[in-house]
């Protein structure tokens, strides 16, 4: 077999490796980052309600 597609499948191995550890931690930061967006978007939108009942 050829030296450099046996790295390429060892690099990728280790990319994919990699990645899957890392997956919980970037799972974590976009549950966190949505539920900001959303409590950012109520106070917005709950601000621009109350202004349109004056």
């Amino acid at each position: 077999m050829d030296i450099r597609l046996c790295m390429i499948k060892i690099a990728t191995a280790s990319s994919n490796e990699y990645f899957l550890s890392r997956l919980p931690v970037v799972e974590r930061k976009l549950a966190q980052g949505g539920v900001r967006l959303a409590a950012t978007l109520n106070r917005i939108f709950s601000s621009l309600a109350k202004l349109a009942e004056v």
